[in-house]
């Protein structure tokens, strides 16, 4: 056993459905053991990204040939529906999941923003 995290597209694939259980009231329909981690991400942020369309447009980006890139560039089209952020993280697994991960915590951030005067 390693006391360092290890991540993997198993990994990423869990923080992503946690971070769909965080949006959703009834998260969507996901196979629990996919035959691709990859693809199971990639539709989960799909789905998310078809909720979040009936009610905000935002433009498509740009189509990459890579898995990861195509994994990182949908967590960035997330960002910028959900927040009107980006934020930089490494294109590879580790920053998938760290990327995932921070959007999962900006979303059940329990600390009121509002201000009253």
């Amino acid at each position: 056993m390693s006391l360092f995290k290890t991540y993997t597209p198993k990994y990423l694939f869990h923080l992503t459905l946690k971070l769909a259980n965080s949006m959703f009231h009834a998260p969507p329909y996901v196979p629990t053991t996919p035959k691709s981690f990859f693809t199971a991400t990639v539709m989960l942020h799909a789905q998310i990204n078809n909720d979040l369309n009936e009610v905000i447009h935002v433009s498509e980006g740009t189509t990459q040939n890579t898995t990861i890139k195509t994994i990182h560039a949908s967590i960035c089209n997330l960002e910028k529906q959900l927040f009107g952020t980006e934020t930089e993280f490494e294109v590879d697994i580790r920053g998938c999941c760290l990327y995932t991960q921070h959007l999962e915590q900006r979303l059940t951030l329990h600390t009121s923003r509002c201000v009253v005067s």
